[in-house]
C-alpha cells in the first residue's frame, strides 16, 4: 500500500516540486515521471475501452431480447384475435378515422399491438389511387406491396389497404405491373397494423421514379413510393383517409394475382435470440481478453 501511495503521489506531483538542483538528476526525474504517466495511460485506456464495449454489447443484446419479446406478444395477440369474430371496421372507427374502442385497456392494446385487431371491411376500391411500395421482398424475390384506398360502405371514411405482394419486372426495375382490381362492392377481413418503414435513399416526391404502364395504364410516375405515407395518399386520392394501414387477409381469394402469404409476427424470434447471443458472447469475450492482457499475462511475465 505504501508503494502504491508513493507511486500515485509521484504521478500527481508537479515537476516544479522536484527539488533536485543537479540538471542530470532533474532530467532523470522528468523522464521517470513521463514513463510513469505513459504506463498509467496504457493501463487506463484499455480499461475504459473495455467498459465501453461491454456496456454497448450488453445494451444491444438486451434490445434484441426486447424485440423478440415484442414479436412474441404480437403473435400471441394475433392468435387470440383469430379465435374471435372479427369486428366490423365501421363500428370501431370514430368520425376522424381513429380507433373507437370500449375500454382504456383495449385502446392501449390497439396502440401497442395493432396485429391484435382483426376487422371486417365492406366497400369499394379506388384503383386510380393505387400506389406501389418499393423494396419489399417475398421468399427472397424483390417486389412491391400494393396499397389501394377503400371507401367504406355507408361511410365517408376511406382506409388504406395493403392488398398483397407482387414481383417486380426483372428487365425494367421501373416498370410497374398491371394489377387487376375487383369492381363494385367487396367484403374481406384485414388486420390493423403499423406501417413498416424501409430505408429512404432519396425524396420520393422531388425525384419521382420513371414508371411505364402503372396500375391503371396511365403512365403515372408518382405511383412508386419507398414508404407508405397516409397524408400523402389522402392528398393523392383527395379523400379523408383513416390514419391506419390495413393488411388484407388471405381468406378471400381475389383474382388479382397478388400474394398474401404474410409471415407470422413471431417467425423471426429465433433470429433475435441468435443476435442477442452474439452480442452477449462478444461482451464476455471482451472481458476475458481484458483479464488476460491486463491481469493474468503481466503477472505471469513477472
Amino acid at each position: 500500500m505504501r508503494a502504491v501511495s508513493a507511486h500515485t503521489t509521484f504521478l500527481v506531483r508537479p515537476l516544479s516540486r522536484i527539488r533536485n538542483t543537479i540538471p542530470e538528476m532533474r532530467l532523470a526525474a522528468i523522464k521517470t515521471k513521463a514513463r510513469a504517466i505513459i504506463h498509467f495511460m496504457k493501463r487506463i485506456i484499455p480499461t475504459l475501452a473495455t467498459i465501453a464495449v461491454i456496456a454497448l454489447t450488453v445494451a444491444l443484446g438486451m434490445w434484441q431480447l426486447r424485440r423478440a419479446d415484442y414479436k412474441q406478444q404480437l403473435a400471441q395477440a394475433r392468435d387470440e384475435a383469430s379465435q374471435t369474430t372479427p369486428l366490423d371496421l365501421i363500428d370501431i372507427l370514430a368520425s376522424d378515422g381513429s380507433l373507437k374502442l370500449d375500454t382504456v385497456e383495449q385502446k392501449k392494446r390497439a396502440e401497442a399491438l395493432p396485429y391484435g385487431i382483426r376487422a371486417r371491411l365492406n366497400g369499394q376500391w379506388l384503383p386510380k389511387s393505387t400506389v406501389f411500395i418499393d423494396n419489399r421482398t417475398h421468399k427472397g424475390i424483390a417486389g412491391f406491396h400494393v396499397v389501394t384506398p377503400l371507401v367504406l360502405a355507408n361511410s365517408r371514411l376511406v382506409v388504406a389497404v395493403n392488398r398483397g405482394w407482387v414481383a417486380r419486372n426483372v428487365q425494367d426495375r421501373n416498370r410497374l405491373p398491371g394489377v387487376p382490381t375487383e369492381q363494385g362492392s367487396v367484403s374481406f377481413e384485414a388486420w390493423i397494423e403499423k406501417p413498416q418503414k424501409a430505408l429512404e435513399l432519396g425524396a420520393d416526391q422531388s425525384q419521382p421514379s420513371r414508371v411505364i404502364g402503372g396500375n391503371a395504364g396511365t403512365g403515372d410516375n408518382t405511383a412508386l413510393w419507398q414508404n407508405f405515407d397516409a397524408p400523402r395518399l389522402a392528398e393523392r386520392a383527395q379523400v379523408k383517409l383513416a390514419p391506419w394501414l390495413l393488411r388484407q387477409s388471405n381468406q378471400v381469394a381475389f383474382q388479382d394475382g397478388l400474394s398474401r402469404d404474410w409471415p407470422a409476427p413471431a417467425n423471426d424470434v429465433a433470429k433475435h435470440h441468435g443476435y442477442a447471443f452474439q452480442w452477449f458472447g462478444l461482451a464476455v469475450l471482451t472481458a476475458v481478453l481484458w483479464l488476460w492482457f491486463e491481469m493474468i499475462k503481466p503477472r505471469r511475465r513477472h
